[in-house]
């Protein structure tokens, strides 16, 4: 019976070793960064945050907002910048015109007669007044169509830009 005795006070020694090693590790045992005895006492699922929750359903909703805008540019953007460029181009297509009737009219005034610009001096004046009166109105409206084709690369760039920025988040 002498080794079962000594079995026994082996067994009792050894658990004893071992319940000191735990205790010595216990402070040094950690789960999630966290230590064990605190992570043990711990509730496994965090309470409800109203606040983040909260947080969350905004982020999400203003998501939505900026996607439907960026649809909306898209599909009216493009509208309007053809819109201005039609437009531009139409103003230029015009003044051309105005331009060779005014070097017509010069033409066939000047085929007559030398000295026929005396006799017809009112006509000379009237066509004066409104070639001025074109003169004021091109630099009037050429800045405000360069001012408008600006806007419109602009607005084509920022397009460009938001269709590649924007082209991952899908």
């Amino acid at each position: 019976g002498s080794d079962a005795a000594k079995r026994a006070i082996l067994e009792k020694e050894l658990m004893e070793w071992r319940d000191r090693m735990f205790a010595l590790a216990a402070p040094n045992l950690r789960v999630n960064g966290q230590n064990f005895e605190d992570y043990v006492e711990q509730p496994r699922y965090r309470p409800f945050d109203e606040a983040l929750d909260r947080t969350v359903k905004a982020l999400v909703e203003q998501s939505l907002v900026q996607e439907q805008t960026l649809a909306e540019r898209r599909r009216t953007i493009p509208i309007k910048v053809q819109g201005l460029l039609e437009d531009l181009l139409e103003r230029q297509r015009v003044a051309e015109m105005q331009a060779l009737s005014m070097a017509d009219l010069e033409e066939t005034s000047g085929a007559n007669d030398e000295f026929s610009f005396v006799t017809e001096s009112e006509q000379l004046e009237m066509e004066t007044l409104e070639t001025s009166k074109v003169a004021k109105q091109l630099n009037e409206t050429i800045p405000h169509l360069i001012q408008r084709a600006q806007w419109a690369q602009e607005v084509s760039a920022e397009l460009v830009d938001a269709s590649t920025s924007n082209h991952g988040t899908r």
